[in-house]
């Protein structure tokens, strides 16, 4: 029968309980660890839940008043992207708490298709306001050819108006050196004061035109 040395069996135990110390220590730290993890997650999950209704809000607000979207169709964006987001969230649980691999690799997707719903709205709403922009510079040029058709009316019309005056004027001028002839003929004694007189009447007449 073979002899088993007392120091080997004193080793052989020393080595199983530091084994075991070291089993129970590192479960220990794993379990602390997956409890920090799930305390994480638990309060990573609430927020999000409990903020979930401000940020449906937020986004209404955000695609009606700065993407010019009509209020069904800023209700259908933001389902669809608090959808997305919903799973962009999980994934990144995923890679966080379950230590996924693959999770981890395609996050870039994950991320990817959030960001897309917002790159589609953004870039609806930019053609949205340049076709705006182009009917309002439409409405304005209309507006601006209008204005000028009416100031190139009312510019002939006080041509119209200046040249009547003006003949008017001559009329008169011609009345009143005809006077002032018939003064300087009545003083010299070379026209008769009767002539005189039918010329100022004319003269009075023509200021009253």
């Amino acid at each position: 029968m073979v002899e088993t040395n007392p120091l080997t069996i004193i080793f052989l135990t020393e080595a199983v309980a530091v084994v075991a110390v070291l089993l129970v220590a590192a479960l220990f730290i794993y379990w602390r660890r997956r409890r920090r993890d799930e305390v994480a997650v638990d309060e990573f999950v609430d927020k999000v839940v409990s903020n979930e209704e401000q940020r449906n809000t937020t986004l209404n607000d955000f695609f009606n008043n700065e993407c010019q979207c009509s209020a069904e169709e800023a209700e259908t964006v933001v389902k669809a992207l608090l959808k997305k987001e919903r799973l962009f969230y999980k994934h990144m649980v995923d890679v966080y708490y379950n230590r996924d691999g693959d999770a981890f690799v395609n996050l870039d997707e994950r991320l990817n298709d959030v960001t897309n719903i917002y790159r589609d709205i953004l870039s609806k709403s930019a053609s949205a306001i340049h076709a705006q922009s182009e009917v309002q510079a439409k409405l304005q040029e209309e507006e601006s050819t209008a204005q000028l058709l009416s100031l190139s009316t009312e510019n002939k019309a006080l041509h119209e108006a200046m040249r009547k005056l003006t003949d008017e004027m001559e009329e008169n001028q011609k009345v009143l050196d005809d006077v002032l002839t018939e003064y300087a003929s009545a003083f010299s004694g070379g026209r008769e004061g009767a002539k005189s007189s039918g010329l100022l009447d004319k003269l009075v007449k023509a200021k009253k035109g």
